[in-house]
């Protein structure tokens, strides 16, 4: 989703304070393993950090990240290093979608 935009990549380094390579893995995407709550957590969990990444309809992207594995056995979790975030590409001139 965002393997062409530098600038994307840069930001989000910077939001986890890692310069260095970031090791990517394709763990799960919903047109290739289906939207199982099961297949989910089978393909996901136990993997370490995260960053899930959704590409809107409209051209814009929403993500997250978390240092935490994703378990489907333990509930919520409190962290205070992962985060949420918007890139937005296609607005209009009030600001819109």
């Amino acid at each position: 989703i965002i393997n062409q935009n530098e600038e994307y990549i840069q930001n989000i380094k910077k939001w986890i304070n890692n310069e260095k390579q970031i090791k990517t893995e394709l763990l799960y995407r919903k047109t290739d393993n289906g939207d199982s709550y099961d297949t989910f957590h089978q393909l996901c969990d136990n993997k370490g950090a995260t960053l899930t990444l959704i590409k809107g309809a409209e051209g814009f992207i929403i993500g997250g990240y978390t240092p935490l594995n994703w378990d489907s056995n333990s509930g919520w979790k409190k962290d205070n290093d992962s985060f949420l975030f918007l890139f937005q590409d296609k607005l209009d001139k009030n600001n819109n979608y």
